[in-house]
């Protein structure tokens, strides 16, 4: 009975044993678990973050370190510098990485290449100027970020960009208000014009865009309205000036109608500048033209090309209603208006009458611009890396100025502010809130990006295509027959490219550098074929290093050595280097007479410039600065040979010193001059 008991006893303990011996084990097994993570957690928090670099033209720009070296002040206002700095915490702790920005030493096509090209890319994520883009494309230094496209959702899809030529190349950290150069107005002139009102009162463009019936033929009763009422209207400053309806540049006008009508020149569907949606908007820009209701000041009248920026000008002098104006300038115009009483709008350009104002096509046109991408040689470890760094950064960014909850938020909650900050008239009792609604509606449907600017076809052969068409000038028809006779030489260019892209070739397309080390002087008579020219000029590429001279084509024959004098582009140089990338370069040619003995003649400035204390005089222009003209008995400047005595200059002290300069010509004439020095 003892035994039995013993044994029912065991039955009845061992699975309460054999419980509490496995709980016992799975705590300790746990307990292990969560040591293990924190120490692993302690050892990630105490390694030393990975550093991702990204380089830029203009650091400052980026840099949140980066500070005024006179007044030790960051560049960056207080708002962007917070989310920054920001930022960068976030980073470090959520990805153990330290951002690092660097400047480039040169141009970002030259550098790029060259780092590219040496196996040793200069940063991993490469901030890349506008119109530079195109180059880099043509190298083929950049990879494609077509793989990495998971990495993106919905909050974060606007940082990558389209694909441009079958691949996604550019990442994105601007959130743009508005539009590329959007249309801007003066509203006190349309509250002038009668025409425009009903029943009283004035119909302002945002009046007519809210209700949906803002389209081309509405814009162009408008303007006609405004036309004749000011047709002999002075403006308010250049009086001979009128005050046009629609001054702008064409160009611009029909890169909104294109998007406006869900066109465009290059987007991510290809060239789109023969599609009949660009033809419709050229040829109804075209009427507008013809009508006198749009008008675009040239440069010169027997070209087409725009005037640069000139409407942005004659906008802030009152003589244009409307205008296409250059983004970061209206600020500048509605401060120039302002002065004068007057406040201005915004709207965006109109649709086609046949287009629906819901329809996804109305755009108003993004050109991408300022972007950055990832160098070929980058570990795909460490572009992984480098991107979701990128991405983490500037979402951060973004919701620290905005205290939004994601990134987009920002283009709701800072829309007031940044309309205020253009100084738009949020304020005018007529239109302020219904300004800005139309503000934040361009806002959301400015996202289809047109790259022609950034691969240099709407400034290069396109604009001449459009222009000559739109002027009749050259010979050339009308747009419709001319972009088909021409399309041809632009799918070349696009195809060229492409070409390249999938050859998977590093291109160098820098041509040689061909520089002065010592200026062309030779004295009367000089015999051109005893010159040694590498004295005088070195060529250094980009990829081969400095070019043998005797590689160069040098033509002298337009050089007479016997006429004294400067002989202005006597000296050509033509080099290439080995991926046949061609420079050439014209040189003036200085003939001096050897045989006088006549002093030269000095000029003191009437005014000239002080010097700052412990200023570094080797680095002061003394000729030019000083100097009104030093020139010797031919008349030939030498302002370079002036030497200056220092002896009684101290520089450490304020105070006016005498400082005594002498200019030798060629063969050794002098004259001297002193003049007071103040040190400052």
């Amino acid at each position: 009975m003892k035994k039995w008991k013993n044994a029912l006893l065991m039955t009845v303990l061992c699975p309460i044993l054999l419980t509490a011996c496995t709980t016992q084990d799975q705590v300790i097994k746990e307990n292990k678990e969560t040591v293990g993570e924190e120490k692993e957690e302690a050892v990630k928090k105490n390694t030393a973050p990975t550093i991702v670099t990204m380089g830029h033209h203009n650091v400052k720009e980026v840099d949140p370190s980066a500070k005024d070296p006179v007044t030790g002040e960051p560049y960056m206002d207080p708002d962007r510098l917070r989310a920054s700095e920001k930022a960068l915490q976030v980073v470090r702790d959520e990805l153990n990485v330290e951002l690092k920005f660097i400047e480039y030493d040169g141009n970002p096509t030259e550098v790029l290449l060259q780092s590219v090209l040496a196996g040793d890319p200069v940063c991993d994520i490469a901030w890349l100027w506008n119109t530079s883009q195109g180059a880099i494309l043509s190298q083929n230094i950049l990879q494609s970020l077509n793989e990495y496209e998971y990495l993106f959702e919905e909050d974060d899809e606007w940082m990558l960009w389209d694909e441009i030529m079958d691949n996604r190349f550019f990442l994105n950290k601007t959130m743009e208000f508005v539009p590329r150069w959007p249309l801007i107005y003066n509203i006190n002139y349309i509250e002038e014009v009668d025409a425009l009102k009903e029943n009283g009162k004035t119909v302002y463009p945002t009046d007519l865009f809210l209700k949906g019936e803002w389209t081309w033929s509405v814009f162009e009763d408008y303007l006609a309205k405004i036309d004749a009422h000011f047709q002999n209207k002075q403006a308010p400053i250049r009086k001979e000036k009128r005050i046009e309806a629609y001054q702008t540049d064409y160009r611009e006008a029909v890169l909104h109608a294109a998007h406006s009508n869900g066109g465009g020149i290059y987007t991510s569907k290809g060239l789109e500048l023969a599609s009949d949606e660009t033809k419709e908007a050229v040829k109804y820009i075209e009427r507008l033209m013809d009508k006198g209701l749009l008008t675009c000041e040239r440069a010169d009248p027997n070209r087409s090309e725009p005037a640069w920026h000139s409407q942005c000008t004659n906008f802030e002098n009152g003589e244009t209603v409307f205008t296409n104006n250059v983004n970061w300038k209206i600020i500048n115009a509605a401060t120039k208006v302002g002065e004068r009483g007057d406040s201005i709008g915004i709207v965006p350009f109109p649709r086609p009458d046949s287009m629906d104002f819901d329809d996804p096509r109305y755009q108003q046109p993004n050109t991408a611009a300022d972007c950055a991408g990832i160098l070929k040689g980058i570990s795909k470890e460490q572009t992984e890396l480098a991107i979701k760094t990128f991405k983490l950064y500037f979402s951060t960014y973004y919701k620290e100025l905005s205290g939004g909850e994601k990134a987009t938020d920002y283009l709701k909650i800072e829309s007031e502010k940044k309309a205020s900050q253009y100084g738009l008239d949020l304020f005018h009792e007529e239109v302020g809130a219904d300004m800005l609604t139309t503000f934040e509606w361009m806002a959301e449907h400015s996202k289809v990006n047109d790259f022609s600017q950034l691969t240099n076809i709407y400034y290069g052969k396109y604009s001449s295509i459009l222009g000559d068409s739109l002027y009749g000038l050259n010979g050339m028809p009308t747009y419709e027959v001319a972009i088909e006779a021409n399309l041809g030489i632009l799918e070349d260019y696009i195809n060229d490219i492409m070409r390249i892209i999938k050859s998977n070739e590093i291109r160098d397309n820098i041509a040689p550098k061909i520089k002065l080390i010592k200026r062309l002087d030779f004295a009367k008579g000089t015999d051109a074929q005893n010159i040694s020219w590498d004295a005088y000029i070195e060529v250094i590429d980009n990829a081969d290093g400095p070019i043998d001279l005797n590689q160069a084509m040098i033509d002298f024959k337009a050089i007479d050595f016997n006429q004294v004098g400067v002989q202005q582009g006597g000296l050509t140089v033509e080099v290439k280097d080995s991926s046949d990338n061609t420079a050439v370069n014209l040189f003036d040619i200085v003939i001096y007479d050897v045989d006088h003995t006549i002093a030269p003649t000095l000029t003191v400035k009437e005014e000239y410039r002080t010097i700052k204390r412990d200023e570094d005089v080797s680095e002061i222009q003394w000729g030019e600065d000083f100097l009104e003209e030093a020139v010797d008995k031919d008349g030939i400047n030498i302002k370079h040979l002036v030497t200056v005595d220092l002896s009684t200059l101290d520089t450490t002290t304020k105070g006016v010193y005498p400082v005594e300069l002498t200019v030798a010509d060629y063969v050794g004439n002098e004259e001297k001059v002193t003049i007071e020095v103040e040190v400052e």
